[in-house]
């Protein structure tokens, strides 16, 4: 019997209100030779049972239950059983567009690729918007280069041959709470994988109020994160240059939840440990040179003057927030 052309890998923790959302949109894929591997994190509402169901109706469907032990773990197991040719990922509160596999799968076979990069929307409540990748891919195509390095960010955009992820023995960092799939997708592109862009809006992320990205500690998983990066001996490989275009990155996400944060005391306070332990391994003139470095370094004075008077979008951009004296007043924007 052939292996699958393609083993879908998904993560599920209590994620009833949109997972049968998730499912339908795999089962009803117009490429059926496909694997759908879900592994159940542990959950405490009704996703097992919804799981068991599509399981049941499904013989496609490979349902692993596990404790929780967090997306990380979830998505190695998916990979350590997965028998497909390739692999993607979808979360179990996403969807895909029905013919997501098919397209993916004819794209990074007709070009010959270990990985091929497609494009999201983002779904906010009903409103649905390019994704950051499908964005990003835009800059690319207008500048006319393949900067692969700015689209290193989300685990789910792509498609992977599997043989490639177990030659170079990619796994998930297990210990890491967020940016686990930044660290995975760059220590791919460390080992200079051949890359496609395929121009397809494929997968529907939905961005939810009370992910990391609203809620405290944020900069200080993302911290741990980037230790991680900075241990492997493929990131040390990479010249000065490049390892500061990586710090500049995740210094611009703490720029971004030091904005939204609901506990801007604490994230602050996380935020200039990171920049210790970022000038204890780099030179103060090396670090300097990053916008935010030098934004964060003067961020104390600049958020007093934003609690006297700032006007700034809301993070999902359907909001504008007026500041004035503290007081933050929410005015819903009008989408064009």
């Amino acid at each position: 019997m052939n292996n699958p052309k393609v083993s879908v890998i998904i993560p599920v923790y209590n994620a009833e209100m949109y997972l049968e959302q998730c499912l339908d949109s795999v089962v009803n894929q117009t490429l059926k030779d496909i694997e759908i591997i879900c592994v159940n994190d542990g959950s405490t509402d009704s996703s097992s049972e919804i799981l068991q169901r599509y399981a049941s109706g499904d013989s496609r469907i490979l349902l692993i239950n596990q404790e929780n032990k967090g997306v990380a773990a979830a998505r190695n197991i998916g990979l350590e059983v997965a028998s497909g040719e390739y692999i993607m990922f979808l979360d179990g509160d996403d969807y895909y567009i029905e013919t997501a596999c098919q397209k993916a799968y004819d794209s990074v076979v007709s070009c010959g690729a270990d990985i091929g990069i497609f494009s999201n929307y983002d779904l906010n409540n009903s409103d649905l918007r390019l994704g950051l990748t499908a964005l990003k891919q835009k800059e690319i195509f207008a500048s006319g280069y393949d900067n692969y390095f700015e689209l290193q960010v989300y685990c789910w955009d792509k498609i992977y041959r599997a043989d490639y992820l177990r030659q170079k023995n990619q796994k998930f960092v297990e210990s890491l709470v967020t940016a686990e799939d930044i660290v995975f997708c760059l220590s791919l592109y460390f080992e200079h994988p051949k890359y496609c862009i395929i121009n397809e809006l494929l997968y529907v992320y939905r961005i939810h109020k009370d992910s990391c990205t609203h809620n405290s500690n944020c900069i200080e998983h993302d911290t741990a994160a980037f230790k991680v990066l900075r241990e492997k001996t493929s990131f040390l490989a990479q010249d000065m240059s490049f390892q500061l275009q990586v710090v500049e990155n995740f210094l611009s996400a703490a720029i971004g939840y030091l904005k939204i944060s609901q506990n801007h005391r604490k994230d602050f306070s996380d935020a200039m440990l990171f920049i210790k332990y970022l000038e204890d391994w780099y030179s103060v003139d090396q670090l300097r040179n990053l916008p935010s470095y030098k934004y964060l370094k003067n961020y104390r004075f600049r958020y007093f003057l934003q609690q006297i008077f700032s006007i700034k979008n809301s993070f999902d951009k359907t909001s504008k927030i007026l500041t004035i004296m503290g007081l933050q007043i929410y005015f819903k924007r009008r989408v064009v």
